[in-house]
């Protein structure tokens, strides 16, 4: 057998025995992913306070704040809903903030966490005693903050997200709210930086005042 023909005989045999190789190796890296969004999914919901971080503070940099995250079962806005809750430590009927948040993974490998807010806040403020009231929940309903998407992925001690940079551009009419701009999960420990919402980019500084660092307290 001429020695080119042999060489092109190997090759197309090594060739024949990567891709199964190859297969399992994607097949693999499949599962790992799916068990880490899994995994994600179940670390992230609870309910979260940061009154160990106002206790530390002498000049009360933070307000006391308690983060409720729960799940939603709304198939009108997608597969994985979340609602976001933040209300005043020593009134929980006083809401600071209330978000739906979507989750799903991208095809750059990560959990893309989507923001929305509510057209009519008052509309659903209610729902914090009768959660069934946010059944009627439709997308016309939000609306999302374009760009403003937390990207997470799996780091040695828990889950990171971060903005794509200069990407997140609020409108001007939700100029003044604070939009979420990174977060850190390890454990029960949720940490999360806001930035003002203005006209154009937020800024590229990030203020201590701005990130609350929320412990899980049940959920």
């Amino acid at each position: 057998m001429p020695k080119q023909t042999f060489r092109i005989l190997k090759t197309l045999l090594l060739g024949l025995w990567l891709l199964p190789q190859t297969g399992t190796v994607l097949a693999d890296s499949r599962k790992k992913e799916e068990a880490e969004f899994v995994e994600f999914l179940h670390s992230l919901p609870g309910d979260y306070d940061n009154l160990a971080q106002t206790q530390d503070e002498k000049d009360a940099q933070h307000t006391a704040v308690v983060l409720s995250i729960k799940p939603l079962n709304l198939q009108a806005l997608g597969r994985l809903v979340l609602l976001a809750r933040e209300t005043a430590a020593n009134d929980k009927r006083r809401v600071l903030a209330q978000r739906i948040w979507t989750l799903e993974r991208d095809k750059e490998h990560h959990i893309v966490q989507r923001v929305y807010l509510f057209k009519e806040p008052q509309r659903w403020s209610q729902s914090i005693d009768n959660p069934e009231v946010l059944q009627a929940l439709l997308p016309d309903d939000l609306q999302q903050l374009f760009g403003c998407e937390l990207l997470w992925t799996r780091t040695d001690s828990g889950f990171s997200g971060s903005i794509r940079p200069n990407a997140c551009r609020p409108a001007a009419e939700h100029e003044g709210m604070l939009v979420e701009t990174s977060a850190e999960l390890k454990g029960d420990d949720l940490l999360l930086s806001e930035q003002q919402a203005g006209t154009g980019r937020l800024s590229a500084q990030t203020d201590p005042a701005s990130s609350y660092r929320f412990q899980r307290r049940g959920g």
